[in-house]
């Protein structure tokens, strides 16, 4: 009787994993990765979630990498230039020293390529502080 319940629950579990009703639609994102400043190290991505992630080499100041089966729903990713290969976000004064990005996506059926440009987070700190003591 419990091989037979089991049996069940094995061919249930089977039939809902293959089952059209329950299955959501996943594609590949092609990530535009922009404004690299130097053409040495990597380009890294990540999701907050799911397990997602790419890289690839950077070989010019924009890069594509793609990342596959990523089904619809809300995400952040995070993207940066590691240009010494070392594999992590380098930071100076608790403040990322290489360039890098964030972007808040929701992953719909039509969402096929996304436009990440890198930034100077220092750079756009001080930029920042500027703007508001000209105003």
């Amino acid at each position: 009787m419990k091989q037979m319940m089991c049996l069940m629950i094995i061919s249930f579990a089977a039939f809902l994993s293959n089952s059209k009703v329950l299955a959501q639609t996943e594609r590949s994102i092609v990530f535009n990765v922009t404004n690299i400043p130097t053409i040495v190290g990597r380009i890294l991505i990540s999701a907050d979630k799911g397990g997602y992630y790419g890289t690839t080499d950077v070989k010019t100041s924009q890069m594509n990498i793609e990342l596959k089966n990523i089904p619809n729903g809300k995400y952040k990713f995070y993207v940066f230039h590691d240009a010494n290969n070392n594999f992590k976000l380098d930071m100076v004064d608790n403040l990322p020293s290489e360039y890098c990005a964030t972007i808040d996506v929701e992953v719909v059926d039509s969402t096929k390529i996304l436009t990440i440009p890198l930034v100077n987070v220092k750079e756009q700190i001080v930029k920042n502080n500027n703007n508001k003591q000209l105003n």
